[in-house]
C-alpha cells in the first residue's frame, strides 16, 4: 500500500499556485525561514492531514488564518500579509468529523470513511480500442443465444440485495483540489487518488459499517425527516395487493429531490426500491412493540434490532452464497489475528491520519472493481408477479413501454411477488461469468450522461481510474498471507487473439474485474460462487466491515435458510426468506 510520507506544503507568491514557491516540512517558519519573502504569500498546495496557520507579524503573532485543504488564494483578508507560518499534522475530530472540523451534518462528513487500497497502486494502461473491442457491444462479454454456462447461479433476488449492500457500504464521491465534495457525477477517464495519498481526489460517502446508513441516514446518523413523530419511517400511502404493508415509498414530496429516501440510489430500479422498502417496514414493525419518537431509547434499540438482522442476513444468507467456506473461513481467521489485509489497510490509514476516533476505509478493490460481480448476474428480464414480466430498460425491440428504471411510482402491475426473488420458487439470476445481458451494452439514460454506453466497459475503465492491480498480481499478493492460489491460465482469460494482439497485457495484467469473473467461470465451475481472488476481496470486506460494527462472527446460522413459515420473532431472521415470512410476504 502506497502512504504518503513526503508530506510537504508548497507555498506560492501568487494566487492559482503561480510565482516563487516553497516545499516546506513540518516545523514552525519565522521571517528569516520564508523564502518567497515577507507579505508575499498568495496560495498554498497543503498534503491530506496537515494545517497551516498563517500569522500576520514575525515570531507568531498577530491575526491568524488556518488552512487544511489546497488554497487558490488565501482571501482578500491575508494576501500578502503572511510574515510567519506553522505546520503541523491535524488530530482528527473525536466522533463523525472531517480532517480538522467537528462536522455536524453528513456533507461535512466527506473524508469519514475514505477509500483506501488493500494492494499497492498500479497505474496499468490499456489500448482504448482494446477495451472497447473485449467490452463493448456485440463483443465477446456480450450474452447470446448460443451461450451455454454450466456453472450454477444463485436466486435473482439476491442480485439485487448485493446492489443494497453495494450502496449501504459505497458511494463514489468527487473531491475538489481543496479537498471539499463536490455535488457531481465521477467522470470516466480521470486517475483518481485516494488516501493516504497525496491530495485524494475521491471519497466514499458511506460508513462502511453496514449499519443501513442508506436507510435510516447518511453516517449512520437518523435522518429526522425519514420519520414520523413517533419514530415510524413515513412511507407512501398506497398498500400492498395482499394487504401486507406499504408497497412504496413516499413520493411527490418535498424532501430532496421529491422522494423521501436516504439514498437515492435505492431508487434507480423497480426491485431495489421494493427491497429498500422492505427494511423500512421492518423496522416500523419492530418499532410497533418499542415506541418512542427518534431520540427515544424505544426507537434505539428498534433501530439496533433492524442493523442485526441485516447484518446476521450479509453473514448468514448474502456471503457464503458467493464465497466458498473455505475463503470465509480463512478470512475469519486473518481478522481474529488481526492479519487480514482489509486491518492493514486501516492500520495505514489511521496512522498516516493520526485519527483519534479510528476511521473505517473502504477498498476500492471491492467497490470499483470486484463488487460489481452483480452486472454479471442480471437477466435482461424479470417477473415482478404472476402476471407482469418486464425489461430492465425498454427499447423498441422490447416492444414493452414500461421497463425496470426507478423514479416512478411501484403500481400493482410492478409491485413485486417477492416469492419469484427469493426462496424456492425463485427465478434464477445469471452465472457469474464475463457474459453480461445483451441490454447492459447498450445503457439508456439517466442510467449514464456520458459514454462509453457499455457497462462492461465502464466497469473496466473505473478500474483503471483507480489504479487497480491486474487480477494476476492481485493473486500473488493474496498468497503471502492466504497461501497458493491458482492463476487462471492465460489460455482460459477467453479474450480474443485479435483483441490480445492489440493489447497483449490484457492475458498478463488483466483488469480486476474481468479477472474475477473468469476466475468463478473457470476456476469454480461446479459452484455457484466466485473463486479466490474475487472472493478473498469480497469476503476480507465484508467480514472486515462487519467486525467493525462489532458484529460477532460465533453466531450460530440456521441450516435451512429457506424456512419461510411461522417467523414470529425478529430473532429468528437470519435469511431474506426469514424476512419476508415476520413481514408477511411468503407464506
Amino acid at each position: 500500500m502506497n502512504v504518503n510520507t513526503k508530506n510537504l506544503v508548497v507555498i506560492y507568491e501568487h494566487a492559482n499556485y503561480q510565482g516563487e514557491n516553497q516545499s516546506l516540512s513540518e516545523g514552525k517558519y519565522n521571517l528569516a525561514d520564508i523564502n518567497i519573502g515577507n507579505d508575499k504569500l498568495s496560495s498554498i498546495r497543503i498534503p491530506y492531514g496537515i494545517k497551516v496557520t498563517l500569522f500576520e507579524h514575525i515570531n507568531f503573532r498577530g491575526r491568524r488564518k488556518t488552512f487544511t485543504t489546497n488554497t487558490k488564494y488565501v482571501g482578500d483578508d491575508f494576501n500578502d500579509l503572511t510574515s510567519s507560518l506553522t505546520i503541523e499534522k491535524q488530530k482528527i475530530c473525536t466522533g463523525h468529523g472531517n480532517i480538522g472540523n467537528c462536522a455536524t451534518t453528513a456533507e461535512e462528513r466527506e473524508l469519514e470513511s475514505p477509500f483506501s487500497r488493500l494492494f499497492d497502486r498500479s497505474d496499468l494502461t490499456y489500448n482504448a480500442h482494446a477495451i472497447s473491442l473485449l467490452a463493448g457491444a456485440l463483443g465477446p462479454m456480450q450474452e447470446s443465444p448460443t451461450n451455454n454456462s454450466f456453472k450454477p447461479s444463485i436466486q435473482a433476488g439476491f442480485t439485487f440485495l448485493g446492489q443494497f449492500i453495494d450502496h449501504d457500504m459505497t458511494e463514489f464521491r468527487v473531491l475538489d483540489e481543496e479537498g471539499k465534495f463536490v455535488d457531481k457525477n465521477p467522470t470516466i477517464g480521470v486517475r483518481q487518488r485516494v488516501a493516504p495519498e497525496e491530495n485524494p481526489t475521491s471519497t466514499n460517502g458511506r460508513s462502511s459499517r453496514l449499519d443501513l446508513d442508506s436507510v435510516y441516514g447518511l453516517f449512520g446518523e437518523t435522518n429526522p425527516e425519514l420519520f414520523d413523530d413517533n419514530g415510524f419511517f413515513i412511507l407512501g400511502d398506497a398498500r400492498r395487493s395482499n394487504g401486507k404493508g406499504e408497497r412504496d415509498i413516499q413520493r411527490n414530496t418535498d424532501f430532496g429531490d421529491g422522494r423521501r429516501i436516504a439514498d437515492p440510489r435505492n431508487d434507480e430500479n423497480k426491485i431495489i426500491v421494493q427491497l429498500h422498502t422492505l427494511f423500512m417496514r421492518l423496522h416500523n414493525k419492530i418499532h410497533a412493540n418499542n415506541g418512542g419518537d427518534i431520540k427515544s431509547p424505544g426507537f434505539t434499540e428498534s433501530k439496533k434490532t433492524v442493523q442485526q438482522i441485516y447484518r446476521q442476513i450479509v453473514f448468514c444468507d448474502y456471503l457464503p452464497r458467493i464465497v466458498t467456506t473455505k475463503v470465509i473461513n480463512n478470512v475469519k481467521q486473518a481478522i481474529k489475528e488481526g492479519k487480514s489485509f482489509y486491518q492493514q489497510m486501516n492500520r495505514e490509514v489511521n496512522r498516516a491520519l493520526e485519527s483519534e476516533k479510528p476511521l473505517v476505509a473502504m477498498p476500492v478493490e471491492f467497490a470499483h472493481a470486484v463488487f460489481r460481480l452483480g452486472h454479471s448476474q442480471l437477466l435482461d428480464f424479470y417477473r415482478l408477479n404472476t402476471n407482469n414480466v418486464f425489461p430492465l430498460f425498454a427499447t423498441s425491440l422490447t416492444g414493452q413501454q414500461t421497463d425496470l428504471r426507478g423514479n416512478e411510482q411501484i403500481t400493482e402491475e410492478t409491485q413485486i411477488d417477492w416469492s419469484f426473488f427469493f426462496g424456492e420458487r425463485a427465478q434464477l439470476g445469471r452465472p457469474l461469468d464475463t457474459k453480461l445481458p445483451p441490454s447492459v451494452f447498450r445503457l439508456p439514460p439517466p442510467a449514464i450522461t456520458e459514454p462509453p454506453i457499455s457497462l462492461a466497459e465502464r466497469n473496466i475503465l473505473r478500474g483503471i481510474d483507480f489504479g487497480l492491480p491486474g487480477g494476476q498480481e492481485v493473486a500473488v499478493s493474496l498468497r503471502q498471507l492466504y497461501g497458493q492460489i491458482e492463476l487462471v491460465p492465460p489460455q482460459f482469460l477467453g479474450i480474443p487473439k485479435d483483441i490480445s494482439e492489440i493489447e497483449p497485457s490484457l492475458e498478463v495484467n488483466t483488469p480486476l474485474w474481468y479477472y474475477i469473473l473468469k476466475e468463478a467461470e473457470v476456476l469454480n465451475l461446479q459452484n455457484s460462487q466466485l473463486g479466490e481472488v474475487g472472493g478473498y476481496i469480497v469476503a476480507e470486506t465484508i467480514l472486515g466491515s462487519l467486525a467493525e460494527s462489532g458484529f460477532e462472527f460465533n453466531i450460530s446460522c440456521p441450516n435451512s435458510l429457506e424456512k419461510s413459515a411461522n417467523i414470529n420473532n425478529p430473532k429468528e431472521i437470519f435469511s431474506l426468506v426469514n424476512l419476508l415470512s415476520f413481514l408477511g410476504e411468503i407464506n
